[in-house]
């Protein structure tokens, strides 16, 4: 009980400088929410159990700012999980999955209708779960069973809370998987450093305009993040796609783009393949072929987590100048608010 005291102490000091209001303040400190919670070790023994145990696979379940952590790491693990990672946003969970494995729900809020469904759905099943919430119902749900689940500090919208989502997931599966714990200080670090890359130059061309953000692999779910960003926080119609799957199909619209100031944003890594590379510098050439403004962006890094991070830290701080060039509120969600008391009956 010592430690859990010194640690909310230690969160409630980290977090005097962001200003909860502000989307601005919040985009900025996402290196330092990062850091900022440390998982409990009632929740390390539990999930250090389980994962001694026979696991099918990872069902990661939440919806919109909360479930993105989830795409987020398994877009990171895939590539060296050996069981698989699913993230559902949805009121069900698929019929597939049983007692061998454990759901994460995640909800900011703890409040969140299609959540709770799921969780509930699971627990029927006897699934193995747990939870990242600031409390709310999903935290009652929890607390009945007697099963950990990671509190999180309230306050903070539900998309700008994604490092502390992030960090907490990300730890939890590491330790389901078997693999060593990110360390989360160090990659703060490393975030804050990558700002000297930073270039908001292009920001006047992108005000008037539909993004469309591409990414591969590890930044697929990067470019979903940053169209979600670009709706809720511009009041802009942006849209994502992942490569190589659009050279299937939607390149062929290009001859429409500029009719609708369409501008696409390659999402660029340091860790391309052969391959990959040679796909997207044809795909660029293509664009670049029929006039269409194309914008790029990379970061150079040492590591696949930092990169992730690193775009998603410039994409969260690009959709809140965009809104300020736009002259809108940031932290406004009105319509949401509006579908919310329409469906305040929905459990």
């Amino acid at each position: 009980m010592k430690n859990e005291i010194q640690d909310l102490l230690r969160i409630l000091k980290d977090i005097q400088s962001i200003d909860l209001d502000d989307m601005e303040s919040m985009a900025d400190g996402f290196p330092e929410l990062l850091s900022l919670v440390h998982l409990d070790l009632g929740i390390v023994k539990y999930l250090e159990n389980i994962s001694r145990e026979e696991i099918a696979g990872i069902c990661v379940i939440g919806m919109g700012g909360s479930s993105i952590a989830g795409s987020i790491c398994k877009g990171l693990l895939l590539s060296k999980s050996n069981i698989p990672i699913e993230v559902i946003r949805n009121y069900d969970i698929p019929h597939y999955i049983d007692t061998k494995w454990i759901v994460i729900a995640i909800s900011y809020s703890g409040n969140t209708a299609e959540t709770i469904s799921s969780l509930e759905q699971a627990i029927m099943k006897n699934c193995r779960v747990t939870a990242i919430t600031s409390g709310g119902k999903i935290g009652d749900i929890l607390k009945n069973l007697g099963v950990p689940y990671q509190v999180i500090p309230p306050g903070f919208q539900p998309r700008a809370a994604f490092p502390i989502l992030f960090s907490v997931l990300m730890n939890e599966l590491e330790i389901i998987l078997g693999f060593e714990r990110t360390e989360f200080q160090l990659a703060s670090k490393k975030i804050q450093a990558l700002r000297k890359q930073w270039n908001f130059q292009i920001i006047n061309e992108l005000t008037n305009s539909i993004l469309l953000f591409i990414g591969a692999n590890n930044l697929a779910p990067v470019a979903y993040r940053a169209k979600c960003q670009i709706n809720e926080n511009s009041k802009s119609v942006a849209f994502s796609s992942e490569i190589p799957e659009v050279n299937h199909n939607e390149i062929e619209s290009i001859v429409g783009f500029k009719e609708f100031a369409i501008i696409p944003i390659f999402l660029r890594s340091c860790f391309e393949s052969v391959q990959l590379h040679r796909r997207l510098e044809a795909t660029i050439e293509i664009y670049k072929s029929y006039d269409i403004p194309v914008h790029q962006l990379k970061f150079k890094t040492d590591s696949l987590i930092d990169e992730t991070l690193a775009q998603i830290h410039f994409l969260d701080v690009l959709s809140v100048k965009l809104a300020r060039q736009k002259d809108v509120n940031p932290a406004s969600i009105e319509v949401i608010a509006r579908l919310k008391g329409m469906l305040s009956g929905d459990n």
